[in-house]
């Protein structure tokens, strides 16, 4: 007795068991899960959950803000008396830059940052373009995308 040839699988109207056992990719979805892509237009899009998610995101983050912006207050008055005095004392300039560019996320942190580093550029150009380079590398999302020289 001869082996069944597999046949070709069933169209709509002729369904045929034996194919979808000899064709078992039948079975499967036509595109793989990891390709399919769900676009904004598409009904499935449920706003109020991004919506929801956005605002668990807010919530979250809040006390990273707070944070932020409690470690600039606390070096702030640093910066100004190392600028009213004309400190040129490198290891407080450079300890300040040093926790000011953790901070340089929120505006006031990157305005005291911005603040101290024009200052020591006057005593050490050479450190103060690299913290300027550290600060770009960190929170700078726009020298990402400019070619390297």
């Amino acid at each position: 007795m001869a082996a069944k040839k597999p046949t070709k699988p069933a169209t709509s109207g002729d369904f045929d068991f034996d194919s979808l056992v000899t064709y078992p990719h039948i079975w499967e979805s036509a595109t793989p899960k990891s390709q399919i892509v769900m676009k904004a237009s598409d009904n499935a899009v449920d706003s109020a959950a991004f919506q929801g998610l956005l605002d668990g995101l807010t919530a979250a983050i809040a006390p990273l803000q707070a944070l932020h912006q409690q470690a600039v207050e606390n070096l702030a008055p640093t910066v100004r008396e190392i600028r009213q005095n004309h400190s040129r004392d490198t290891r407080l300039i450079e300890h300040t830059l040093d926790h000011l560019l953790d901070h340089a996320c929120i505006p006031k942190g990157l305005a005291c940052f911005k603040s101290l580093c024009r200052y020591y550029w006057q005593i050490n150009p050479h450190a103060t373009a690299s913290y300027i380079f550290a600060y770009r590398e960190m929170w700078d999302s726009g020298a990402a995308n400019e070619p390297s020289t």
